[in-house]
């Protein structure tokens, strides 16, 4: 099971503040089961809780979005890859949905610098 294997992985290599059961509940939080019954690594719905500024994460978002739009396009005759990258566009797109939503973005009017940040994502069509 992947899923296993990665938190194993990431056990054994804690960070040095953590102890070896808050990494246990940090992995098993971030492993997902898809609903083709595969386990991922979500790093999709996790971006927020995974960083220590929340303007990093739009940085990571439209890095996320540069990053699938592009081998979309350069294994877009790669059917051992294409599917990947199609999946993580679903992924994506799920996960920018919500926030992208007008009312999501106005509750953000008096924070500038979130509701500039929402405003810069997209979808990935």
């Amino acid at each position: 099971m992947v899923g296993l294997d990665v938190i194993k992985a990431g056990i054994a290599n804690h960070a040095n503040h953590h102890t070896l059961q808050d990494e246990f509940e940090y992995l098993k939080d971030l492993i997902k089961n898809d609903v083709d019954g595969q386990w991922y690594l979500d790093y999709f719905s996790t971006a927020f809780s995974e960083v220590d500024d929340e303007l990093m994460v739009f940085d990571y978002i439209n890095n996320l979005e540069r990053i699938i739009i592009n081998n979309i396009d350069r294994y877009k005759n790669d059917n051992r890859v294409l599917p990947k990258y199609l999946w993580m566009k679903s992924k994506y797109n799920e996960m920018v949905t919500p926030m992208i939503n007008q009312d999501n973005i106005d509750r953000f009017k008096k924070n500038p610098e979130i509701k500039q940040g929402l405003e810069s994502l997209s979808l990935i069509l």
